[in-house]
C-alpha cells in the first residue's frame, strides 16, 4: 500500500515540479573491462541546499500533504523524499524529534518493515 500511494505521488510531484530529482538517469562507464555506474547530478541540489528550503523542518507536522503517504503505528508517518535519488523514495520518520545518534528500537523496526513489500526494495537506516 505504501508502494502505491507513493508511485502515484512521485509520478504527481515529477508532473507538477514538487519533487525535485537529484540525479538525471545512470550512465554507464566501462574502464579497464569493468563498468561503473554514474549518476549525473541535476541543478535540483543547489535548490536542496538553498536556504528557502530550510525554512520548515519537513519531517516534523505540520506535514507537505504532496509528501505525506501514510502514518505508520502511533510513532512514525512515512513521507516522500522531496529530493529523491530513485522514485519513489519513501522515507520511514519518527513522529516526533529523536536524535540522530540516539539508537534504533524495536518500533523503529515494526515501522521500517512496512515499506519491504517485496524483494526489490532497498531499505536503509
Amino acid at each position: 500500500m505504501l508502494w502505491d500511494i507513493g508511485y502515484e505521488k512521485s509520478n504527481k510531484g515529477l508532473a507538477s515540479g514538487e519533487l525535485l530529482p537529484l540525479i538525471t538517469s545512470d550512465l554507464i562507464i566501462e574502464q579497464n573491462g569493468i563498468e561503473f555506474i554514474v549518476n549525473v547530478e541535476t541543478e535540483n541540489m543547489k535548490v536542496k541546499h538553498s536556504p528557502s528550503v530550510a525554512t520548515h523542518d519537513p519531517f516534523v507536522s505540520p506535514y507537505n500533504p504532496s509528501a505525506y503517504i501514510n502514518t505508520i503505528g502511533e510513532q512514525h508517518v512515512c513521507l516522500l523524499n522531496k529530493f529523491p535519488i530513485v522514485v519513489p523514495h519513501l522515507l520511514i520518520c519518527a513522529k516526533n524529534y529523536i536524535p540522530q545518534t540516539s539508537p534504533l528500537v524495536l518500533k523503529d523496526f515494526e515501522a521500517w518493515v512496512q515499506g519491504i513489500t517485496d524483494d526489490s526494495v532497498l531499505g536503509f537506516f
